[in-house]
């Protein structure tokens, strides 16, 4: 998926004011008949284009709006572009793109180490193989206790 805001090198909540100014100052500068034809800058010229098609219509802003949230791990809000409100930035605090959305515990200062979170992985691993290894043993000596038996009658 192509991120159009990078295209035009604008933030996604850019007005339509701030996408035209973008999108005249690009086409006059890749515009092939300035650049003697030159196949780099006849594409530049057509992405910016398909840009400033997608993001200066207000219904296709929206749906494209949606597919950059999703494709590229933005959280929806209901104050941002998605939503309608192209103009203003409300203020409210980011979240930094290291960090998970999902987590509730706080970040840790660098340095810190957590050796119950390491460690995690490796015990819950040989649990699950000493689990298998029982499950397995206690199975061999039920299907020994059969064959003893049948074999006694």
């Amino acid at each position: 998926m192509k991120n159009y805001y990078d295209i035009l090198g604008i933030s996604p909540s850019a007005s339509a004011e701030e996408i035209k100014k973008a999108y005249r100052k690009l086409s006059t500068k890749f515009h092939p008949d300035k650049n003697s034809g030159d196949k780099f800058f006849e594409e530049k010229f057509k992405q910016t284009q398909e840009a400033y098609d997608v993001l200066s219509n207000v219904t296709k802003r929206k749906n494209y709006d949606l597919k950059y949230q999703f494709f590229f791990n933005k959280s929806a809000s209901t104050s941002g572009p998605a939503a309608g409100n192209y103009k203003t930035n409300t203020g409210a605090p980011q979240r930094k793109a290291t960090q998970n959305p999902y987590s509730t515990m706080p970040p840790r200062a660098s340095g810190q180490s957590s050796m119950v979170f390491k460690n995690a992985g490796r015990s819950s691993s040989r649990a699950n193989r000493l689990q298998i290894m029982l499950i397995l043993l206690l199975c061999a000596l039920g299907f020994g206790m059969i064959i003893f038996v049948l074999f006694n009658l």
